[in-house]
């Protein structure tokens, strides 16, 4: 009488619960391989779930749950712990904005120094300082651990101007780019994780 071809005896499930001793030791090398491939299976959806809840965790954490304090960007700016965000739906920010750009949108702000300003009177220099410290008034809203908006508008400015000559013009431009590259860097961060959950 011919052998009859053995069929499997377990299921799936079967097989993925049973233990790595009792399968090497009562399990055909057919079925081995094929609780192998269904184990293998259910390690690769269990990992891709965890993936993607941690990803909606994180967008959660970025879209729902986060205020405004989550959404900041901490540098240190020449010794200072600076805290700044670029909020897009500001009014006061997209005006400011759009006004600078009307008026220096040809000066780029990287080349902006004491050399670059050879021949620009003193007076136009000033008025840009001034834009500057405008720009980061509204974006700053953490100064060394204190609150920018706990701070009343004339103390706010006492502080940037007192960078401002602290630090000189060139450091000053410094300042306000590490600043702003910080914040765009970390808000593009932000949306390649909403992004990547889509």
């Amino acid at each position: 009488m011919a052998a009859q071809p053995q069929t499997s005896e377990h299921n799936a499930v079967e097989l993925r619960e049973m233990d790595e001793e009792t399968a090497r030791n009562t399990l055909t090398v057919a079925e081995y391989e094929r609780r192998e491939r269904i184990c293998n299976a259910y390690e690769q959806a269990e990992q891709t779930r965890e993936e993607r809840d941690e990803q909606e965790r994180r967008v959660q954490d970025i879209v729902v749950r986060a205020d405004t304090d989550a959404l900041v960007t901490e540098v240190d700016i020449f010794g200072n712990e600076v805290g700044g965000r670029i909020n897009p739906e500001d009014d006061a920010l997209r005006e400011l904005a759009a006004r600078m750009d009307d008026e220096y949108g040809d000066i780029d702000p990287g080349d902006i120094g004491e050399e670059s300003i050879d021949g620009v009177d003193d007076a136009a220099v000033e008025e840009i300082v001034a834009d500057l410290i405008d720009l980061l008034d509204i974006i700053i809203v953490r100064w060394n651990g204190t609150a920018w908006d706990d701070l009343d508008a004339e103390h706010r400015r006492a502080i940037l101007h007192d960078a401002r000559e602290a630090w000189g013009l060139d450091g000053f431009f410094v300042a306000l780019l590490e600043l702003v590259e910080a914040i765009e860097a970390d808000q593009e961060e932000r949306f390649e994780v909403v992004d990547g959950f889509r």
